[in-house]
């Protein structure tokens, strides 16, 4: 599925963001043990907001993990301390790449206790206006398709 955002610009499926996509594919997995990832460059407290109970959910209720990769510079305001402090509160282990140079990768996805996997490849950015806001694109790729 392709996903051009705000306001469905563009859709191949039901999603009309990477807000509703990223829910979607961690969605469908919910109540499995299984892992999930985030990468990406900025990360913002009004980003985290967006899927932050499905990540308390996943790993509080169902036993499952979630492992967060962002971009950090002091200099850059790359992911607010609040931000990470909201991941950890919530059960994600994060970590934080701490460079001079800028981190631009943006993954999200899951893989189940089978090995499959679920892979969003998009330019949204763990904030609101990356999920929800900018005008964005993503590539939902299902499990058949990884």
């Amino acid at each position: 599925m392709f996903v051009t955002q705000p306001n469905s610009v563009y859709s191949t499926g039901p999603h009309g963001d990477l807000r509703d996509a990223l829910r979607s594919v961690w969605g469908k997995e919910l109540k499995t043990k299984n892992h999930w990832f985030v990468v990406s460059g900025f990360c913002y407290l009004n980003g985290v907001l967006q899927i932050r109970d499905l990540i308390s959910q996943h790993v509080r209720e169902y036993d499952g993990t979630c492992t967060v990769i962002l971009g950090g510079s002091p200099n850059m305001k790359m992911s607010s301390k609040e931000a990470v402090m909201d991941l950890l509160d919530a059960g994600a282990r994060v970590f934080v790449i701490n460079r001079k140079q800028i981190m631009h990768s943006k993954l999200y996805g899951s893989q189940n206790d089978t090995g499959a996997q679920s892979l969003i490849v998009t330019s949204g950015n763990l904030t609101y206006p990356g999920l929800v806001g900018n005008i964005e694109s993503a590539l939902v790729l299902d499990a058949d398709l990884v």
